[in-house]
């Protein structure tokens, strides 16, 4: 006869289940109690009303702590020397430079003594998709309100395109000058070469507060939805920061730091036509 009482040991009570070793992840170190894969498999709601509260504090709540990733790699990003951009020399002092000690007294940047902050307060639209839409601003351009002009703090370069100056009516004798470097991800799949360059004021702000710089573009000949795209050469010349959740450009001026709002409406229509010229390419 088989000893049932041996054959079949005592259950164990809740308490001390959640307390064992992981059964699955064997490799881990984890308990049952903290395995998330578990819990979300496995662990029985009380009720329909607690899943309905948990669902909705999982929508409302977009800030919880996911954890600190441990990184596991490193994966390293091998950037070609553009042809012809820069010599040999001018490269080793550009990295003489940055390799030197920090001077004991920092030189600061123009208008570096004004701080520039955002806050709910500057969020003018509900839009959604943030950040999904560009960020379209209507400087002043050599005298003229050029109203496409696209702020993109990714690219390396400020471009403006040959038609944009024809129609500006500007005598362009002794303002262009040349240049052999071309750049990339402007025409999708292929490099593009610049006819010239130029360099022209731009102004943004009002007569009460303003901030302008002389900014050096790259005059490309081909299609684009904007006049002119200014990237992180000229943001960084005018030390601003552009916000693109809220499609807000912030930037100091004499009379303090000033925004500028995009318009939502043309920004829309922009992108639309920049991805229809793509589409063609």
């Amino acid at each position: 006869m088989v000893d049932k009482s041996k054959k079949f040991s005592k259950p164990r009570k809740y308490d001390n289940i959640e307390n064992i070793r992981c059964p699955l992840h064997p490799n881990g170190k984890h308990t049952i109690r903290n395995c998330y894969t578990f819990n979300e498999r496995y662990t029985r709601k009380d009720s329909k009303g607690n899943n309905k509260e948990d669902n909705q504090k999982k929508e409302g709540d977009n800030h919880e702590d996911k954890g600190f990733q441990k990184s596991r790699g490193t994966v390293v990003v091998i950037f070609a020397r553009v042809p012809d951009s820069r010599s040999k020399h001018q490269e080793k002092l550009a990295l003489r430079t940055i390799m030197a000690a920090e001077p004991a007294t920092p030189r600061y940047l123009n208008w570096s003594e004004y701080p520039i902050q955002f806050s709910r307060e500057d969020q003018w639209t509900s839009v959604g998709n943030a950040g999904h839409y560009p960020l379209v601003l209507d400087p002043t351009i050599a005298g003229m309100t050029i109203t496409k002009v696209l702020i993109d703090g990714g690219a390396g370069l400020n471009i403006i395109f040959s038609e944009t100056l024809r129609k500006m009516g500007l005598q362009l004798a002794g303002m262009i000058t040349p240049t052999s470097m071309p750049f990339y991800g402007i025409v999708p799949g292929k490099a593009a070469m610049p006819l010239k360059q130029i360099t022209l004021p731009v102004t943004f702000g009002t007569p009460s507060n303003y901030h302008t710089e002389f900014i050096k573009f790259e005059v490309a000949d081909f299609d684009s939805s904007y006049h002119t795209i200014l990237g992180r050469l000229a943001l960084a010349k005018f030390m601003a920061i552009p916000h693109y959740p809220y499609l807000l450009l912030k930037m100091p001026g004499p009379n303090g730091v000033f925004s500028l709002q995009s318009d939502l409406k043309r920004a829309f229509d922009y992108d639309v036509q920049a991805i229809q010229i793509a589409a063609k390419a």
